[in-house]
């Protein structure tokens, strides 16, 4: 089932990220969250021996690691390659390319790929002792998008070297998801991601057709920028303010709705003033556009681009976005659905 399938009711439920564990370091857990955390965890896990009670015990200290990120702060790693320091600790799902030394060697580095350009270069060093399941190996071996909590352990020029406490697939599968009503297990990557119509003030936008390319290029591509942020602040029932140079986002938004539920949203706004789709060099270097639109507190960002908004850019925004401690959703709203938003609302520029 695609997210295009699930409802937009659906779409606005936020569940609970867990990490299907392929690796685990339990020493390493517990010197970064300190003998309080240890004796909590220890007062809660099974005391049994078995196989199913050691794999509950994992499965219940992951859950508890990312309990302990989100109460310290811990960021996703796209936003720490900012200004990254020794020390700091990170939550994120990150791309690693094919280690097939996991099969051979008890100590391997994993290089880590971003959809945006970085000067850093990340690796992974791990013991491959701590590597959970055959499961864990192969995908560590043939490469993967897996969730991993991690620190860095060293900067050396250009090359940043992380020690993971934890790392494996994102999933959904967790007691507190089982009332959600929704089937997940397929959607640990593509979850969190929102269409435009998904919130409420932009519903109508859903009852306007696709138009053909030309269609819509005749009109963004002249649309200025402030048009657009006119246009979406008079559906939010909001003020446009005057941009200036150290602005995390081009608007804050107190007061989006997704299904009927009030929620705060960061927009990054896109005119056509170089009228082409929208890739990550279009961000600046580190993707630094979309890490002040993180620095916001919002509980959505939104991107906004006259033309097209390429992959790479989508996967960016998710590197931001989706910090499986604190999840948020993010929506792209690209020339084509803009021009069917302001269609869909009467605010198409006269002819």
């Amino acid at each position: 089932m695609s997210l295009d399938e699930f409802s937009s009711s659906d779409r606005s439920k936020t569940p609970r990220h867990h990490i299907d564990i392929g690796f685990i370091n339990h020493r390493r857990i517990f010197t970064t969250f300190g003998a309080r955390f240890h004796e909590f965890y220890e007062s809660k896990r099974s005391k049994a021996t078995d196989h199913m009670a050691l794999l509950w015990n994992d499965h219940l200290l992951a859950s508890y690691v990312l309990d302990a990120c989100r109460e310290n702060g811990a960021r996703t790693l796209s936003s720490v390659l900012n200004e990254p320091k020794v020390g700091d600790l990170f939550c994120s799902t990150e791309e690693f390319l094919p280690c097939p030394d996991v099969y051979e060697k008890e100590r391997v580095r994993s290089t880590l790929k971003f959809p945006f350009e970085t000067d850093w270069t990340v690796e992974v060093n791990y013991s491959t002792q701590y590597i959970f399941s055959s499961t864990g190996k192969m995908v560590l071996a043939e490469g993967h998008k897996e969730t991993i909590v991690g620190g860095i352990h060293s900067i050396v020029g250009s090359t940043i070297t992380v020690h993971p406490l934890i790392i494996g697939a994102p999933s959904f599968d967790h007691p507190l998801n089982d009332n959600l009503g929704l089937d997940l297990m397929w959607h640990g990557w593509e979850w969190y991601e929102l269409h435009p119509e998904d919130i409420d003030e932009f519903a109508r936008l859903r009852d306007v057709e696709i138009p053909e390319f030309e269609v819509w290029r005749t009109v963004m591509e002249s649309l200025p920028e402030a048009k657009v942020k006119e246009a979406i602040c008079s559906l939010l029932g909001d003020k446009p303010q005057k941009d200036w140079g150290g602005e995390q986002n081009d608007h804050f938004a107190s007061a989006l709705h997704l299904s009927g539920e009030r929620v705060t949203g960061a927009f990054l706004l896109k005119g056509p003033a170089k009228f082409e789709e929208m890739t990550p060099r279009h961000l600046g270097k580190n993707a630094d556009q979309i890490y002040r639109l993180a620095m916001s507190p919002a509980q959505v960002l939104v991107v906004q681009h006259a033309h097209n908004i390429g992959e790479a850019v989508r996967a960016t925004i998710r590197a931001f976005a989706v910090n499986p401690a604190n999840p948020r959703r993010y929506c792209c709203i690209d020339g084509r659905d803009t021009y069917r938003l302001l269609k869909a609302y009467d605010m198409l520029p006269a002819k």
